[in-house]
């Protein structure tokens, strides 16, 4: 008597098994006091992209993660964190593409995963090598002398970095047109302007939203050939002596 071979059998059954296991990542959960980011980051035809880091800054300590082989990141972190009203920034970042900031309108709600919508993040070769002594040129910053109320425009996310401004400095081989970008909140204008300084030339930056959410703020100007420098400097206030708090973040530089 011939016997069928049993193993193929049970192999065929454990594959047919495997298909209705949940992917690692759909066990992923925020406790009852945490929330999480999660999601799936692609390039602009829809491919995944490895390697970006997602970031979070607050007063103590920079929270991060890289998304996996498939683009999908996940961070959990304690809601106790994040201010009680206006917005939160992230970023996503990875050398050779845009930076994208991400913001998220508080207070967040325990145990809720948020997604920003699969974000698609976009190549980008004309970006300039941007340094600063503060940190990472894309980080979140914090301009001001940490004197400020409790209104919705004055609920930050760290402390001051900076009483005065943060410098960033760039190498062109010959002048061009450029693109200065970033996010910002909390600027207001109170006897004199917020502004942003080009190798010497100066421009002011207009107030941001009053109710703390984040506005895009996009100057031009032009590069001199070898290294130049851009400065975000924080206005006095009416009395002469305090200076306005506000924070930026995603700061990014472009040859046009």
């Amino acid at each position: 008597m011939r016997y069928l071979p049993f193993f193929p059998a049970l192999t065929i059954f454990l594959l047919a098994s495997g298909c209705t296991k949940p992917e690692p990542d759909e066990l992923i959960e925020p406790g009852p006091t945490q929330v999480m980011f999660s999601d799936r980051v692609t390039d602009l035809g829809g491919q995944p992209v490895e390697g970006v880091v997602l970031s979070l800054w607050t007063s103590n300590s920079n929270y991060q993660t890289e998304t996996d082989g498939n683009g999908k990141y996940h961070l959990i972190l304690e809601e106790d964190l994040f201010p009680r009203s206006g917005e939160i920034a992230m970023t996503l970042y990875k050398s050779g593409y845009e930076v994208q900031p991400l913001i998220y309108a508080t207070p967040l709600t325990t145990g809720t995963t948020y997604r920003s919508g699969g974000p698609a993040l976009a190549s980008c070769q004309s970006c300039l090598e941007v340094t600063t002594p503060w940190g990472d040129a894309y980080e979140l910053f914090h301009l001001g002398d940490g004197s400020y109320q409790g209104s919705a425009n004055s609920q930050f996310q760290k402390g001051t970095d900076s009483e005065w401004g943060i410098e960033f400095a760039f190498f062109t081989a010959s002048a061009q047109p450029l693109e200065i970008a970033f996010m910002a909140k909390g600027i207001q204008f109170s006897c004199n302007a917020n502004t942003i300084n080009l190798n010497g030339a100066t421009g002011s930056i207009d107030p941001s939203p009053e109710d703390g959410s984040y506005q895009q703020y996009r100057f031009t100007g032009h590069s001199q050939a070898g290294e130049n420098s851009v400065t975000l400097i924080t206005s006095t206030t009416c009395n002469g002596t305090d200076r306005d708090d506000w924070e930026f973040v995603g700061f990014t530089v472009k040859g046009l």
